[in-house]
């Protein structure tokens, strides 16, 4: 509730100033373009009624009929000219540079995405920001691509207002004021929908990231097979059965609302309409109006109400712009940790390997009650092994995300060659590791862009050489287009899959084609059975010698070869040694040992574990 009610950040103004410094640095031809158009919206409409007043009094003056056709041609040219003029700008232009705007806009949301730090992407106020973002840059004639409309538009509805405001003030001195007053009560009434619209777009961005997901799960190819094997569409029907009535029932609110104000609009229209109509007839019966005077002057006070009505409806519009722009601004201003002009340099000359200390370190995640670290202590020196092991929960991957700069430390200091890491860029900082997650993903690219990490200027030899190490060359090399095929089948049709020892081959081979100061190893391995966990890891062992390596495992057995292994509960560091040393402390580093020996050796031997 407290986020609903907060205020915004930005002013109107201030939004549109951002917009409009935003266009003119794209395209300020555009711009001055669309300015251009300024003129057809307030003399089309003008010219609408002047011809009838003009052709009226022609013909009950008794004019000449070459007068008359004189009258028609001009004016006839004059909005021929104008609205091939207006549709040429409004319909060829004006689209083109919305559409511009709008991909300007996607490319600085897409910028963030890649740069930002990683809990404002994984957190769950990150992600109602990044959804109210997109609304921003998706939802037509609204947000980004608004302020092309709007701006041109309020310009030449306030001309226009001006012009007729004149026109209509001759008529008595109470029209003017009256108008005004209907359109204010229009416009407050748009208002409090508007206040009240706003109140339920926290829950609409939260219930519309739920059915992106549903929509898009089913066509994942990864998630394909358990969806039909063990019948999970069951449950995303159920989900749907939640989430997709709620949203419907938001919009119908919405345009329940919406429906209101035009039912307002209709019956204040209606109340103009007649009263014109009566003060008209009567000027016109008394003789100080002409037959054509009354065309134009109802047409004025059609025209007065329709300019003020469409000066409310870009306010609103442009109201509505400056709550999706502050939005779009919030995600793009979200607060990063790390900054890429970091006032200190690490000494990596010579590829010496580095140090890192963890010191009294405390961490939290956003919205958590609990901290997942408390007090954490430790040094990796130079070029050491160093296991990182405990039960699941204990905090191993969040150290490593920490480590990595995906997180900071919300008590405490982690140094790297004794330099604290918020004083580091982050570009320098990522140089430094080389990690391999749980989780495989791989980008639909070529192999080998996979491996290096470039699109362009990769290593082709290089590349090779690594996947020779990682065991996955042979494999590749039956390939129809080598290192050269693609991953991932839902950008590319001939997309190659690989099967989850593959995929563990390739991370090694990227992790290899780095050469970084650090590798860090988060349990890649998970879903391997326990001998091929530990060969893997002596290989990565084997290939990565000298550099500085973290192990994380909750197998034990598969980092007895590290140099030291600390054992993590808790949040905290229990014990710490190498593996026979713990073992010989019969801690809870032993007994953890002692109960995964005994299950595995009862699994060899085909007996049931118990």
């Amino acid at each position: 509730m407290e986020e609903k009610k907060k205020k915004l950040r930005y002013t109107t103004l201030q939004n549109l100033r951002y917009a409009l410094s935003k266009w003119w640095g794209w395209d300020s031809r555009g711009l001055v373009q669309a300015f251009s158009r300024i003129p057809c919206v307030v003399l089309i409409p003008l010219m609408g009624i002047l011809l009838p007043r003009e052709v009226i009094n022609c013909v009950t003056e008794g004019a000449a009929y070459g007068r008359l056709a004189v009258t028609l041609v001009i004016f006839t040219a004059l909005l021929c000219a104008l609205h091939m003029y207006d549709k040429y700008i409004a319909q060829g232009k004006l689209f083109a540079i919305g559409l511009k705007n709008r991909m300007n806009y996607m490319y600085l949301w897409a910028e963030k995405i890649f740069t930002t730090d990683f809990p404002n992407i994984e957190s769950s106020s990150g992600q109602r920001k990044k959804e109210k973002a997109l609304q921003f840059l998706y939802q037509s004639s609204a947000g980004g691509e608004a302020v092309v409309d709007c701006v041109v538009g309020i310009c030449g509805d306030a001309l226009g207002l001006i012009i007729y405001a004149g026109i209509v003030s001759s008529i008595h001195p109470a029209v003017l004021p009256a108008l005004v007053l209907m359109s204010a009560l229009i416009y407050i009434a748009g208002r409090i929908i508007k206040k009240l619209e706003l109140g339920i777009r926290d829950e609409s961005a939260d219930l519309e990231r739920k059915l992106n997901y549903l929509f898009a799960a089913p066509t994942d190819f990864a998630a394909g097979k358990d969806l039909r094997i063990y019948k999970i569409s069951r449950w995303f029907g159920g989900l749907f059965s939640i989430y997709f009535p709620a949203m419907i029932k938001l919009c119908a609110r919405n345009e329940l609302w919406w429906f209101a104000d035009d039912v307002l609009q209709g019956i204040l229209n209606l109340l103009r309409d007649g009263a014109c109509y009566l003060l008209l007839i009567r000027m016109v019966l008394e003789g100080s109006i002409t037959p054509g005077d009354f065309t134009m002057y109802f047409g004025a006070v059609a025209g007065v109400s329709q300019w003020l009505n469409n000066i409310t409806k870009q306010v609103e519009k442009i109201n509505r712009f400056s709550v999706q722009c502050c939005e779009f601004r919030d995600f793009l201003e979200m607060p990063d940790g790390f900054v890429n002009d970091g006032k200190e340099c690490l000494d990596t000359e010579g590829n010496r390997p580095v140090d890192i200390t963890f010191e009294h370190v405390f961490f939290r995640y956003p919205d958590a009650e609990a901290d997942t670290l408390r007090d954490l202590n430790f040094h990796i020196r130079a070029g050491e092994k160093l296991a990182l092991v405990g039960l699941n929960g204990a905090g191993k991957t969040t150290c490593v995300k920490l480590m990595c700069g995906l997180y900071h430390p919300t008590g405490g200091r982690i140094l790297i060659n004794g330099k604290d890491m918020s004083k580091l860029s982050r570009d320098e900082y990522y140089r430094l590791f080389s990690v391999v997650f749980q989780e495989a993903n791989f980008m639909p690219f070529t192999i080998a862009q996979n491996v290096s990490g470039a699109m362009e200027d990769m290593d082709r030899e290089r590349v090779k050489s690594c996947l020779e190490l990682a065991g996955l060359w042979d494999r590749v090399q039956k390939l129809p287009y080598g290192m050269d095929s693609l991953l991932n089948r839902e950008l590319n049709e001939d997309g190659v899959e690989l099967s989850g020892g593959e995929r563990q081959k390739l991370l090694l081979a990227k992790a290899l084609y780095k050469k970084a100061f650090v590798v860090i190893l988060d349990e890649p391995t998970a879903a391997l059975d326990p001998i091929a966990e530990n060969e893997l890891y002596q290989s990565y062992g084997e290939l990565t010698e000298g550099r500085t390596s973290l192990y994380i495992s909750h197998r034990l057995s598969s980092t007895r070869f590290c140099d030291r292994i600390l054992f993590l509960e808790n949040g905290r560091v229990t014990e710490t040694g190498n593996h026979e040393a713990l073992m010989a402390a019969k801690g809870a580093y032993a007994h953890m040992y002692e109960v995964q020996s005994h299950y595995y050796k009862k699994k060899a031997e085909g007996r049931p574990v118990v």
